[in-house]
């Protein structure tokens, strides 16, 4: 059934901008404060929890040398939801790129999506669907594909991995249960450093609290671009908002089609302007970033092993889609 699909603002989200320490944070407190009616703080490291404001800090893990020298910055958004927010973010991300802000390859994005309206059952159908995307979306992540600092959750598993997917009746508890962080602390705490992070969730849903209670993508590289922020945004939330309904997978191998349908960007879904966008801009990314032959070689070994098959896709199947949609 052909369904229309309009981005969905209500979900509220934060956003966390990785950068070095060519401008110092004094420097982008008063460029930010400059081009924004909200408060904007600043301070040694420190969680920002319900925060109305913007929030500058150190960060001991991005700076150009990593935790082996100078600490980088943290910029994290106020709680934002809807367009006009994510507009203001990506507006503030191209100010600091005009005042010679600088990333570095230790940098990521970050993007928290709310999941107060999310309970452990939809919790674990959320984590089954990532497990059969994430390959195919790593393909969009050349830099940050096989990175130790936001692991695909499908490794976590370890010498579990062939046990686990020999139930062909998974649940999703089994998913919930299995993919439950070790580690719930706040800081030096390695079980967040994973794509989907899920720590701060679990001490949710295991102190009773809303506070807090997010699902942390960790995986985009480290930019200012508005652009790749902007869609970054899009894809994620829009992604909680369509695989929280969907069904856990009965196969495992993953095609384009899948690809986009669990993402919310397929053919079946007529989508409003913004969704075309996204889509668009992740097909691009896919098309400009892969190796199509290496990835086929790769794939094949990979798969020979007989773990959950990692995509073995076209450029011309990339092209066609992209034809496809420029059309409509």
């Amino acid at each position: 059934m052909i369904t229309y699909r309009k981005f969905d603002e209500k979900r509220r989200f934060g956003v966390e901008l990785e950068v070095g320490n060519s401008v110092k944070k004094p420097k982008i407190k008063a460029l930010i404060q400059e081009n924004t009616d909200r408060i904007v703080k600043s301070s040694r490291y420190s969680l920002s929890t319900s925060n109305f404001y913007w929030h500058v800090k150190d960060d001991s893990t991005c700076g150009p040398m990593g935790n082996n020298g100078p600490k980088g910055i943290e910029i994290a958004s106020f709680i934002a939801r809807g367009l006009n927010d994510l507009k203001e973010i990506a507006d503030i991300a191209d100010l600091l790129i005009k005042s010679k802000v600088e990333v570095n390859n230790n940098c990521g994005l970050h993007i928290h999506a709310d999941a107060s309206d999310i309970d452990s059952n939809v919790a674990g159908i959320i984590i089954a669907n990532w497990l059969k995307i994430e390959s195919f979306l790593s393909l969009a992540l050349p830099r940050r594909r096989f990175s130790i600092y936001c692991e695909l959750l499908l490794t976590t598993l370890g010498k579990q991995y062939n046990k686990f997917f020999e139930n062909k009746n998974l649940k999703s508890v089994d998913f919930y249960k299995h993919f439950m962080p070790n580690n719930l602390s706040y800081y030096g705490n390695i079980d967040r450093r994973v794509n989907l992070n899920f720590v701060n969730y679990y001490r949710s849903v295991l102190t009773g609290s809303d506070v807090r209670k997010t699902i942390e993508l960790r995986w985009p590289e480290g930019t200012l671009n508005s652009k790749d922020i902007t869609n970054w945004v899009k894809l994620y939330l829009n992604f909680i908002d369509n695989a929280k309904n969907l069904n856990i997978p009965k196969k495992w191998e993953v095609t384009l089609d899948d690809f986009l349908d669990i993402l919310g960007l397929g053919k079946n879904n007529i989508l409003d302007e913004n969704l075309i966008e996204t889509k668009m801009w992740l097909l691009e990314r896919i098309l400009n970033n892969t190796d199509f032959e290496i990835n086929k070689y790769i794939c094949e070994l990979y798969n020979s092993d007989g773990k959950i098959g990692l995509p073995i896709v076209g450029k011309e199947e990339i092209l066609n889609h992209l034809n496809y949609i420029s059309k409509l």
